[in-house]
């Protein structure tokens, strides 16, 4: 059931919540295995901080997320 326009329902937030879930994922891989790596010369840290590249995904991610949650409130019946 769709959500009326400039609203959402529950149904809508669900679906948002674990499309977001399901992209989150490789970026946690990502993150992981930089730790890893860092890890194994010895722990500082500063190896939690992430790369350029892992916080530039992290910043499309957050606007793709964005993106999508105003694509479900501006659509509707």
């Amino acid at each position: 059931m769709k959500s009326r326009k400039w609203s959402l329902n529950e149904t809508d937030m669900k679906k948002w919540f674990y499309s977001a879930l399901e992209w989150v994922a490789p970026l946690g891989l990502i993150y992981f295995g930089q730790i890893a790596i860092y890890i194994a010369d010895g722990f500082s840290v500063q190896d939690f901080i992430p790369n350029n590249a892992l916080q530039g995904a992290l910043a499309l991610y957050v606007v793709n997320q964005l993106y999508g949650l105003s694509k479900r409130f501006s659509a509707g019946k």
